[in-house]
C-alpha cells in the first residue's frame, strides 16, 4: 500500500507536466479532533496546519499534494501520571471539485493519504507501549475559497479523516473531524 502511495505522488508529480490550466498552493491551519472518545477524553482537541499544492486538470476539477502536521498532544495518565505523548502527521493527495459562484467558490475533496504517527509513555515500566509508524488514511472534506484579488483567496474547510492503527494488540482509531482556514495564492 504504501508503494501504491508513493507511485501516485509520483503520477501527481508527472501530471504537472501535462497542460494544467492553473495551479495554487496555500496553506491552512485550524483544529484536530480525534474521533476515539477515550483519546478525545484524555487529549482534547489540537492544532495542525496544513500546506498544500494543486494543479487544475479540467475546469473545476484539480489534483494536489498536502502535508497535515503540527498534531502533538501530550496528558497524564496512569496511576502515576506518566506523561503520554501522541504525534500524527497525514501526507494526502486529492481530487477537489469547485464551483466558481462569483467570488466564491464550494468545494469538495477527497482522497487517500500516509500517516505518520508516533506514541511514546514517559515511564521507565511502559517503554514496552512506546510506537511509530505509518498506514493508510483516507479522508473527505468540504469548504469554500473566497477570492480577494487576482491571485489571492482565503479558504475554509472541515475534513474528516478515517485512520485505523495497529501499534498495539487492538485497533486505535487516530480519525476525526478537522477544521481549518488559510490563506492561498493562484500560480
Amino acid at each position: 500500500m504504501k508503494r501504491a502511495f508513493l507511485a501516485g505522488l509520483l503520477l501527481l508529480a508527472l501530471g504537472g507536466v501535462c497542460r494544467a490550466q492553473s495551479g495554487e498552493a496555500g496553506l491552512l491551519w485550524g483544529t484536530r479532533g480525534l474521533k476515539n472518545a477515550d483519546l478525545r477524553a484524555v487529549f482534547g482537541t489540537g492544532t495542525a496546519f496544513t500546506p498544500y499544492a494543486s494543479l487544475r486538470v479540467f475546469t473545476g476539477g484539480s489534483i494536489g499534494i498536502s502535508y497535515e502536521t503540527g498534531y502533538s498532544r501530550q496528558a497524564p495518565v496512569g496511576l502515576f501520571s506518566d506523561l503520554f505523548h501522541l504525534q500524527v502527521s497525514v501526507a494526502e493527495i486529492f481530487f477537489r471539485q469547485e464551483w466558481q459562484a462569483g467570488a466564491v467558490a464550494p468545494y469538495i475533496k477527497i482522497g487517500p493519504g500516509l500517516a505518520f504517527y508516533k506514541i511514546t509513555i514517559d515511564s521507565p515500566f511502559l517503554k514496552a507501549y512506546n510506537a511509530h509508524g505509518s498506514d493508510i488514511a483516507f479522508s473527505i472534506a468540504a469548504g469554500a475559497k473566497l477570492r480577494l484579488g487576482k491571485r489571492i483567496f482565503l479558504s475554509g474547510e472541515i475534513k474528516y479523516g478515517v485512520l485505523w492503527l495497529d501499534p498495539f494488540d487492538d485497533k486505535v482509531d487516530l480519525g476525526g473531524v478537522r477544521a481549518q482556514a488559510g490563506i492561498g495564492i493562484v500560480l
